[in-house]
């Protein structure tokens, strides 16, 4: 059986649109002729990763769509779009508004959207792989799932309704994503215990609280992976790491299985990210005086502070430290401060003398001596370079 009969067998079995690409010939359409533009080209062109041989992504409005490269052949296949949830008026005026497309289409949208199967993000990936095996003749890997470049998660559900956690605002929202930028596990646990809210407290996003949270999460690993991307941890495990996040989501009935997924995403990719920012030394000596720093942070601290802590000779443990990492420990010191110094400039809004206070530095004009050494810019120039 050809591969032109094959895809027509499947979208008539499955409903789910596919389109075959052959570099600039006319592509082989099954289902995707109901609406123009092509909604899952779309999003292949602008979001999907070209180096994967198969992946998917998941839009905000719960758009799924995938693509799979044919072996040894410029042929691409690309699967999609099928919900992952119900599509509303609000989530058509979104999509319309992506696609550049007049508001008045909105009927039209749901309408086709509507007769398209439903299908949750593991069934869509399984669905994917199913076709990668068919189609490649059983060579391949499974699909990646690749986060979507959306912005806010916490503040709104999928659906933009009301707030996750009714007190939760944009600038603790950057203050959780910095945590898992920066690795910074102890601040990170500190939010975490203060927004912990009851089961009871958490709205409905949709017409069913399992899906709706499911959808949550989903979206929250998303914007997760790309704040761990950004501080420094590698892209094949991030990759990993979401998809396995989202492979168990998926196999949940009750919300109270799901309730602690949150938490545990957050913590798994904040600590991964720590370990990549974390001094490349196998030496214990090197790691307690590095925990030692980390759990000191907030406080003056000097290397006799810290051999003192260890009991051990700090003469010593100065020089073992700087045979062991090329620094001194004053200068690992004021560059682990210095990162959380970064941190705090990007999330909050705390004024620059009440930063370097916290942190224990001994005066304003030091930490701005230490910041631009380690910067090659002053705490105010950073603070607003982030604005433009």
């Amino acid at each position: 059986m050809d591969k032109y009969t094959l895809l027509l067998k499947f979208y008539k079995a499955t409903k789910i649109p596919v389109q075959l690409l052959y570099e600039d010939k006319q592509p082989h359409d099954f289902g995707t002729d109901f609406f123009h533009p092509n909604l899952a080209a779309g999003i292949f062109n602008s979001v999907l990763d070209g180096d994967q041989d198969a992946c998917y992504t998941v839009s905000p409005e719960h758009i799924l769509c995938g693509y799979i490269k044919i072996k040894e052949t410029p042929e691409v296949l690309i699967a999609g779009p099928v919900m992952a949830s119900k599509c509303t008026p609000e989530k058509a005026q979104k999509i319309l508004s992506s696609m550049n497309q007049p508001a008045n289409r909105a009927d039209e949208l749901l309408s086709w959207l509507d007769a398209l199967p439903d299908c949750t993000v593991r069934q869509f990936g399984d669905i994917l792989n199913f076709l990668n095996c068919i189609l490649n003749d059983g060579i391949g890997n499974d699909a990646v799932y690749i986060p979507y470049p959306s912005g806010n998660i916490l503040i709104s559900s999928p659906d933009s309704g009301p707030s996750f956690i009714e007190h939760l605002d944009d600038t603790l929202e950057k203050q959780l994503l910095s945590c898992i930028e920066y690795g910074n596990i102890g601040k990170l646990q500190e939010i975490l215990t203060e927004i912990n809210v009851p089961n009871s407290k958490v709205p409905l996003f949709a017409h069913d609280a399992v899906r709706s949270y499911k959808n949550f999460l989903i979206h929250a690993a998303g914007i997760v992976s790309r704040a761990a991307l950004r501080g420094g941890l590698d892209s094949d495990t991030t990759y990993a790491l979401v998809g396995r996040y989202m492979r168990q989501i998926e196999t949940y009935d009750r919300y109270s299985d799901m309730s602690p997924v949150f938490n545990q995403m957050l913590m798994d990719f904040t600590r991964r990210t720590a370990k990549c920012r974390s001094i490349p030394s196998n030496s214990p000596i090197v790691t307690k005086i590095n925990k030692v720093i980390q759990a000191h942070l907030y406080e003056k601290l000097t290397p006799t502070d810290i051999s003192n802590q260890l009991q051990m000779n700090c003469s010593y443990l100065c020089r073992y430290f700087k045979q062991n990492t090329g620094m001194t420990i004053t200068e690992y010191i004021n560059k682990v401060k210095i990162t959380e110094c970064m941190r705090l400039l990007e999330s909050t809004e705390l004024p620059i003398s009440q930063i370097y206070t916290q942190l224990g530095f001994s005066s304003q004009s030091y930490m701005q001596k230490v910041f631009k050494k380690i910067a090659g810019v002053t705490p105010l120039e950073y603070r607003n370079n982030l604005k433009h």
